[in-house]
């Protein structure tokens, strides 16, 4: 390996991927397959429960959907198994990649960089869509039904971190729910947002704002989750960074914030996608809480 790319003390240890929505476009796929449920009940799934779901492990997901359309009795096992037929159809025949997400694997592979898959998703529908992603891609993979509490409790980042034997602090996360960015956040990891059907700039600075606040000792979701508070403020690529900072891609980011939790642990980045983030952009964040100036990134 070059050494321009081996980690150091206080260096770039891990990525770990979230996966529906950030690896591979399948939010729309999960649309299709509840639109359809809710239908077979009877109802008609709003945009607003819709975008609830996002991130949601698949028991909540359809207590959502049941309540949406004025059914809380409905039987979740039973819509569980529906929907996930259906998913395992569109998955095995419509799964698409995000922008920049195979080339950022391919790229993190070639410098033999550790990475885990990070997923609300049960085990057996992620075995279905790793047929298109690729397994050999990870060396740790977190289902949904694999551990004691989902996003957006820490738990599946900590577990997936200790799977690769590196410190949360080290690793980045990359999310584009905001379930998935809090759990990153608050088990300490450098969280990635790309955001894909639900925007993430507001949470971004509400959580940057909170783990500014942790650093002087006020809170922050370590008190709420046990776990490392969430990030320092940090701005979207290309606008203003700092407190409250949010722009669009081409300009600089925010810096994180002096003191916070873990170093850089925490911040919150966010991107319009993953063209152009590559293994500097990763260290870059790791070391700094933010993303140097790239005039190219889109």
């Amino acid at each position: 390996m070059d050494d321009t790319l081996k980690d150091d003390e206080r260096g770039l240890a891990g990525v770990l991927f979230d996966m529906d929505g950030t690896l591979v476009d399948s939010e729309k796929l999960w649309t299709i397959g509840l639109e359809e449920l809710a239908i077979r009940h009877g109802g008609a799934l709003s945009g607003t429960a819709r975008t609830a779901m996002v991130g949601s492990s698949m028991a909540e997901s359809m207590r959502i959907l049941h309540e949406d359309i004025g059914q809380p009795g409905l039987s979740v096992a039973d819509s569980v198994e529906w929907l996930e037929r259906r998913i395992e159809d569109l998955f095995t025949s419509d799964l698409i990649w995000r922008a920049g997400a195979q080339q950022l694997l391919h790229e993190l592979r070639a410098a033999d960089l550790p990475m885990a898959l990070v997923t609300a998703t049960r085990r057996q529908l992620v075995e279905v869509a790793l047929l298109t992603i690729g397994a050999d891609w990870f060396d740790a993979v977190v289902a949904g039904d694999e551990v004691g509490q989902t996003k957006p409790h820490p738990e599946p980042y900590l577990k997936a971190a200790a799977a690769l034997g590196a410190e949360p602090g080290r690793c980045v996360a990359i999310e584009d729910s905001p379930n998935g960015v809090r759990s990153a956040a608050a088990a300490g990891c450098v969280v990635l947002a790309v955001p894909c059907e639900v925007d993430l700039t507001d949470l971004a600075v509400e959580l940057n704002r909170r783990r500014a606040l942790a650093s002087v000792g006020r809170g922050g979701d370590r008190e709420r989750f046990g776990g490392p508070g969430p990030a320092a403020e940090t701005g979207r690529i290309g606008g203003a960074g700092g407190i409250g900072g949010a722009g669009r891609a081409g300009g600089a980011g925010g810096r994180a914030g002096e003191g916070g939790v873990g170093g850089a642990g925490g911040t919150v980045t966010v991107v319009d996608s993953l063209a152009g983030i590559g293994i500097p952009e990763l260290r870059h964040l790791v070391s700094t809480g933010s993303l140097p100036i790239v005039d190219t990134l889109r």
